[in-house]
């Protein structure tokens, strides 16, 4: 998670504007505690009235490509031609939900609260099996850091994390409850390590 703050520097020929981009969701301090907006739209908001106030942007709509006297530059941005189509006219659906919660909320709260909303539930059949199993329960188990895409490469299974922390976090893979051995490999999948049962996650690596 990126930390912000109420503004934002402009560039040479602009003026700098407090809006700022956030994936999946957003989250701010307030004295009630901490509000957690999840968005499945633009990926725009601005913390306003001196960051007592969030604001998300809806719909990003336009009728011109370039005005000849813009009020955030001293120059346009491209030839004035009608772009009537950019408008968005019509019905639009939008998805957010919000979460208002104590003074500390962790990372992780943040993005399972994310999943829960964004990651739809799929159900498939299951081929037959033999024997009895849980009816309850997990294969597959990572902890201390967030999971990103689970593949199958093969009879392998190719896992991809990250840390969203700002320190080092202890990640844990286990398989029906054993640890879980394999190689740590690039984002080409090439192996690149013998991966032990516990590794340490810095927050740029992946």
């Amino acid at each position: 998670m990126v930390e912000r703050g109420l503004s934002a520097e402009g560039g040479l020929g602009e003026v700098g504007l407090p809006t700022f981009v956030s994936r999946r969701f957003v989250e701010v301090p307030t004295p009630q505690g901490s509000l957690l907006v999840i968005h499945d739209g633009l990926y725009e908001y601005e913390v306003v009235r001196n960051g007592s106030e969030l604001a998300v942007t809806l719909l990003r709509a336009t009728g011109w490509l370039a005005r000849r006297e813009p009020d955030f530059r001293p120059n346009p941005a491209g030839p004035q031609i009608p772009v009537v189509g950019a408008q968005m006219l019509g019905t639009q659906t939008l998805r957010y939900a919000v979460s208002l919660g104590p003074d500390q909320r962790s990372t992780t709260d943040a993005y399972a609260l994310a999943d829960q909303f964004l990651v739809p539930c799929l159900s498939v059949a299951a081929r037959p099996v033999t024997g009895a199993i849980a009816r309850h329960g997990t294969n597959l188990e990572v902890s201390g850091c967030q999971v990103s895409a689970v593949e199958r490469d093969g009879d392998s299974l190719r896992i991809r994390v990250f840390n969203p922390r700002s320190e080092a976090t202890l990640t844990t893979l286990r398989w029906d409850g054993l640890p879980l051995r394999g190689w740590i490999v690039n984002l080409r999948g090439r192996p690149s390590a013998r991966s032990p049962e516990r590794s340490h996650w810095s927050p740029t690596r992946s």
